[in-house]
């Protein structure tokens, strides 16, 4: 829930890179929000993304090739 409240954030600010960035510098100073949302959630989800990518490889190597 939480991540996807940071995306809809940066989402809204459309083209406002000042914004954008000014919210940036803001969760970044907050340990509480950019360890579980920047970091551990990023890398678990890139994780998630190398497992299946790596079943769907075993699964049908032929079609990968």
């Amino acid at each position: 829930m939480g991540q996807a409240v940071i995306d809809f954030l940066w989402w809204s600010y459309g083209t406002a890179y000042e914004g954008m960035n000014n919210l940036t510098n803001q969760i970044m100073e907050r340990p509480s929000i950019r360890i579980p949302f920047m970091t551990i959630g990023r890398a678990l989800f890139y994780l998630g993304l190398a497992i299946n990518a790596g079943k769907f490889i075993r699964k049908h190597t032929f079609f990968c090739l």
